[in-house]
């Protein structure tokens, strides 16, 4: 019979591989997952934000800048907006070759915790320096805790963008477009009109210079840059240049309106039976038909004298001044040229004589004409040199 006290006990020695295998597993997984935690802890600190936000200014990133702020939406708050008013400041981090960040610390001892401001937000300051300098450079970045978390567990902070952002207000000639920086402003800025002008009111928009194009269907787009870096951040623009065809338009349809009223005051047309665009402002349309009403009455007074046979030989435009502009309280004179043939009639001994000869007179008319309502029309029209004698 063998002995059996060679033979190994059952279960005694070493353990046996495989039951460390799971043990490895499972200290492998959970320092896995907390470096995964103690990494996105990091990354989603307050500080590291505030870092990286520098980082991207400092790499001119601004894409990478406008996903650090805490924006709560508008027209002119998007990151195509952001981009272009980063670029127009002109702003180079690009020679800064160290920095650091760290609690913002207030010169005021009597605030227990000089990094948190009243309302929760969390004050960091970067210090750095530019190349070739020793003298270094500070910078205060304040990070706001949001609602709400990061991957489940962790807080949600964002760059305080309310240092970049600034309202604006533009004033208009009445009827124009309005654009800042390609985008239409008309369909969500605040709109007041007043004395033929528009203005429109913007609550937020990026800091920067920003290019305004202002259009008009009678006039040459105006594109003037619109600084809201500091500074005002109001624009007003009263004038606009006419388009050379409008200007013309202008100066030819003054002979044609010269020739209705001239020609309705001979004929005796009743003033609302011309057909002539005229204003709505009740003063100034009253004063025309007085002058209306005066032309008529020097080709037939009261007592019979006047004139007859009266005839437009020659009509053309003199106007002497340059007409290039728009501006709600300036309206546009125009200056048109009139020869005229006509014969007397004159009172004799108590008869009324019809001169045999006509005479020839050169007068100047002036028709001023108003934008309304994106329409040209007549507001005034004066005499110069026009006889009938």
């Amino acid at each position: 019979m063998s002995s059996q006290s060679d033979q190994k006990p059952s279960g005694s020695g070493s353990s046996s591989p495989k039951g460390k295998k799971p043990l490895a597993i499972i200290i492998l997984a959970i320092v896995g997952v907390v470096a995964i935690a103690v990494y996105l802890a990091i990354i989603t600190s307050p500080k590291h934000i505030a870092k990286e936000h520098f980082k991207a200014l400092k790499n001119a990133d601004w894409s990478a800048m406008y996903n650090d702020l805490d924006l709560n939406g508008g027209e002119m708050l998007t990151r195509k907006h952001f981009i272009a008013a980063r670029k127009s400041l002109n702003l180079d981090y690009s020679d800064v070759n160290d920095f650091s960040v760290e609690e913002f610390q207030s010169v005021n001892p009597n605030l227990k915790d000089s990094t948190q401001s009243e309302d929760g937000a969390l004050k960091f300051t970067v210090t750095y320096y530019e190349k070739g300098s020793t003298e270094p450079e500070t910078m205060i970045i304040t990070v706001l805790k949001k609602p709400g978390n990061k991957w489940l567990f962790f807080p949600n902070y964002k760059v305080d963008a309310r240092d970049m952002i600034t309202s604006c207000k533009i004033s208009v000639i009445t009827q124009s477009g309005v654009e800042i920086d390609g985008t239409d402003i008309k369909p969500f800025a605040k709109h007041t009109k007043e004395d033929f002008m528009d203005t429109y009111e913007i609550d937020s928009i990026f800091k920067g210079v920003h290019k305004v194009t202002i259009t008009h269907a009678e006039c040459k787009p105006f594109e003037p840059d619109f600084d809201l870096s500091f500074g005002s951040n109001e624009l007003t623009v009263k004038e606009l240049e006419l388009n050379d065809d409008v200007a013309q338009k202008l100066k030819d349809r003054s002979e044609q309106l010269t020739k209705e009223f001239l020609k309705g005051a001979y004929e005796g047309k009743a003033f609302n039976e011309l057909n002539i665009k005229m204003t709505s402002e009740e003063k100034f349309l009253k004063d025309l038909e007085e002058y209306y009403k005066s032309v008529c009455e020097k080709f037939r007074r009261s007592n019979g004298t006047g004139a007859t046979d009266f005839k437009i030989t020659s009509i053309k435009d003199q106007t002497s001044h340059k007409i290039d502009k728009i501006a709600p309280t300036t309206a546009f004179v125009c200056e048109t040229s009139v020869t005229y043939t006509f014969r007397t009639i004159k009172s004799k001994d108590g008869t009324l004589v019809t001169n045999d000869q006509p005479l020839t007179r050169t007068g100047t008319l002036m028709p001023v004409y108003v934008l309304e309502n994106d329409e040209w029309v007549l507001r005034n029209f004066y005499g110069v040199n026009f006889a009938l004698w």
